[in-house]
């Protein structure tokens, strides 16, 4: 099939139809292993029409990543604002941050680098969604009071749950070469698994001390 009658009987509009292809590519190749050939012919478009919307493959995963964090901020500030203790919100966004890591697993590897790189416009992409935190600092004030949970600075949780969250992925080889004899389904099953121990750590760090 030629890519102009790929095109013809694609209805979607060539710049969704280049991120969907970006994403297949960039999780079947990795970012650094993708090429921007490899993207237009999954886009069923001409390398240079690729180049017409996007530059290089920077910009265009840049844009796929935004396009990934438009789903999940919305959601975190749903988890934020939502009317349930601090430690379900704590589960609820493991849940969420799990799976959204295993379904996008490029995201890690490549904000390390950008955050070296250039981390203003990743810090950019957070802000101008508008993450209100005073209510959980409020909410966190009131629980510390009542004794439901101790005093705890939010920038440890946030460290906490990132790095328990995120290192297994940003180390995967060395965990498929020693622990899962390179068994894809095995090291996501994995992932999965660390849900609730990664809660329940965080559950027993926070837990007031016995009297």
């Amino acid at each position: 099939m030629s890519k102009m009658k790929k095109m013809s009987e694609n209805p979607i509009d060539p710049e969704s139809r280049i991120l969907e292809a970006a994403n297949k590519v960039f999780l079947k190749h990795g970012v650094d292993g993708a090429t921007m050939l490899q993207i237009a012919d999954e886009a069923g478009i001409s390398r240079t029409s690729l180049h017409y919307y996007f530059r290089n493959k920077s910009r265009l995963f840049e844009k796929v990543l935004e396009t990934i964090q438009s789903k999940f901020i919305p959601a975190l500030s749903k988890i934020i604002d939502a009317d349930v203790p601090v430690f379900s919100k704590i589960e609820m966004f493991v849940n969420k941050y799990i799976e959204l890591i295993i379904d996008n697993p490029m995201i890690p590897g490549f904000l390390l680098i950008e955050m070296q790189r250039d981390a203003e416009w990743v810090i950019n992409l957070y802000r101008a969604k508008n993450l209100n935190f005073e209510g959980l600092h409020q909410q966190i004030a009131k629980e510390v009071e009542e004794g439901i949970i101790k005093p705890f600075k939010l920038e440890d949780l946030f460290a906490n749950l990132m790095g328990m969250s995120l290192f297994p992925l940003l180390s995967k080889p060395i965990f498929m070469e020693f622990f899962f004899d390179h068994k894809e389904k095995e090291f996501y099953d994995f992932m999965i698994s660390r849900k609730q121990g990664i809660i329940a750590v965080i559950e027993n760090w926070l837990k007031p001390s016995p009297c």
